[in-house]
C-alpha cells in the first residue's frame, strides 16, 4: 500500500520505534526500468540515518521482477551482522547487501523522488514492473 511509504508515514513509524530500533519494508520491483524501489529508499533515506537495500543476489541490477527488502535505523548498524543473522536463519545464500556506492550510484541514475501523502504515484512507479505480466 503506497500510503505505508510516505515520508509522513515513516516520520510517525519512527516516532514509535526505540531509538535503536530497526525497520524492514518489501519492495517489489525490476531495477532496470522500475523507479518505485528508488524512491521508496529515498524516502527512508530522508528519515533514517542508516538505509540498506538487501536483494536476493549480487546480480541485482540484472534481475527481472524481484522483492528487494529496505533497512532503515538511526542506530550503527554492521551489514557484516545482517549477513551472519541470515546465515543463522538459512537466508545467506539469498541475501545480498547492495554495498553503500552501489546503492547511491543507482539512486542517481533517477532525479531523487521523495514519496509523500499529497504525492506519491506509486502506481506510475510500478506499472513497467508489471506491463510484461500475462
Amino acid at each position: 500500500p503506497y500510503h505505508l511509504t510516505t515520508h509522513e508515514f515513516l516520520l510517525l513509524l519512527k516516532s514509535h520505534l526505540a531509538p535503536d530500533g530497526v525497520y524492514m519494508a518489501n519492495t517489489i520491483d525490476v531495477p532496470s526500468v522500475g523507479a518505485f524501489v528508488r524512491a521508496h529508499v529515498r524516502t527512508m533515506q530522508a528519515v533514517f540515518k542508516n538505509v540498506f537495500l538487501v536483494a536476493n543476489s549480487a546480480d541485482w541490477q540484472t534481475l527481472g521482477r524481484a522483492t528487494f527488502v529496505i533497512v532503515a535505523t538511526d542506530r550503527a548498524l554492521d551489514p557484516q551482522e545482517v549477513m551472519r543473522v541470515a546465515d543463522e536463519l538459512g537466508y545467506a545464500a539469498v541475501t545480498f547487501i547492495v554495498p553503500p556506492d552501489a546503492l547511491a550510484e543507482y539512486l542517481a541514475q533517477e532525479p531523487p523522488l521523495i514519496l509523500s501523502d499529497d504525492y506519491a504515484p506509486v502506481d506510475n512507479l510500478l506499472a513497467p514492473t508489471f506491463a510484461d505480466r500475462q
